[in-house]
């Protein structure tokens, strides 16, 4: 009775289930053994064995294992058969690999294809977003520096018309005045002159000196409120009384020198006005804040109109308030006085 040695190797391949007692193992280590002692039939038949072991379990790899051990025990007329089936299987072997080799090239090569093309898309996507932001920077720019520049030339336009102002009400006190002065002087040196031309000279002068007053300069900036309040000032009278309401708590001093110049020629206008038509005892002004807009309301209890027209010198009032981007209504009846109310931003 033959006596089996189980042992375990790494040296071959045992990933097949093999039955037990018959492992690939056991048969090399027994042909082996009996070859060391001579029973050169039993290390042959222990050969074969293994041999035909991997064949039935279809073990490739360890075909060229049993076949060398074969090789080692039969004469040389059956080992030239054996080493064809050997190169054989070499060839088997090395057809496998190359074809595992190329497969994992290909699939290498299509995985790196794929990097490349997913780069290049990534490229794509990220020039195009470039563009899109480049594009978009630009058409921001191009509004920004568009309103910048409309803001800037409202703002240039107020300047124009105030030097404008400020600098015909200086030739008006300088040239017109002083000359209607020196005729009034001749005409009053002369007793046979007629009265009536001195008081006509008289009116003419005042109406040159008020002309002067209405478009003097503006004092703008930190000491705006307290010009702005002499304004008022001046035409409460005690003929008509002046009630103003808010006015430090909006900070007028903190508009922009457009915006101050615009406020103060527009309540100038609107006392003048009421100084000359609405026959006023009493005028109401207020100025509240409502988020960043500055609300202002002047109201008299002059004689008031019908139906109000907006030429002349409210229409000059809407243009000045639209120049800063601000709205300006008007309202009256008759015998219920005149009301105005505009809004600017802060």
């Amino acid at each position: 009775m033959r006596s089996y040695i189980l042992i375990n190797s790494d040296c071959f391949d045992t990933s097949m289930a093999l039955p037990r007692g018959s492992s690939l193992t056991n048969y090399l280590y027994l042909s082996e053994y009996y070859q060391e002692k001579g029973d050169i039939e039993n290390a042959r038949e222990h050969a074969y064995l293994a041999h035909d072991l991997v064949l039935e379990h279809n073990m490739t790899s360890s075909q060229i294992l049993t076949i060398d051990r074969i090789l080692s025990l039969e004469p040389e007329s059956r080992a030239r058969e054996l080493s064809i089936e050997k190169s054989n299987i070499l060839d088997s072997i090395q057809k496998e690999k190359n074809e595992f080799a190329t497969t994992i090239y290909n699939y290498k090569d299509e995985v790196n294809k794929r990097i490349v093309a997913e780069n290049n898309l990534s490229k794509t996507k990220l020039q195009k977003q470039k563009w899109i932001f480049a594009v978009c920077f630009v058409l921001v720019g191009f509004v920004v520096y568009f309103f910048y520049k409309r803001e800037q030339t409202k703002k240039e336009k107020i300047i124009e018309v105030y030097k404008t102002e400020t600098r015909l009400a200086k030739k008006i006190h300088d040239e017109l005045a002083n000359d209607i002065f020196l005729v009034m002087n001749k005409v009053q040196q002369n007793e046979n002159s007629d009265g009536t031309v001195l008081n006509h000279l008289e009116k003419i002068y005042m109406q040159t000196r008020n002309i002067s007053h209405e478009n003097s300069p503006v004092l703008t900036g930190n000491k705006f409120e307290t010009f702005f309040k002499q304004l008022l000032s001046e035409f409460s009278t005690n003929q008509c009384r002046i009630i103003s309401k808010g006015i430090s708590d909006i900070q007028l001093n903190k508009l922009s020198k457009e915006a101050q110049i615009v406020v103060y020629r527009v309540f100038q206008e609107l006392l003048i006005n009421m100084k000359k038509y609405s026959n006023a005892s009493l005028v109401v002004i207020n100025f509240w804040e409502e988020k960043d807009m500055i609300h202002t309301s002047f109201k008299d209890n002059g004689v008031g109109v019908d139906s109000i027209k907006i030429k002349n010198g409210l229409q000059n009032m809407e243009t000045r308030i639209k120049s800063i981007n601000g709205s300006i209504t008007f309202d009256s009846e008759a015998d219920k006085g005149f009301h105005a109310k505009f809004q600017i931003k802060k």
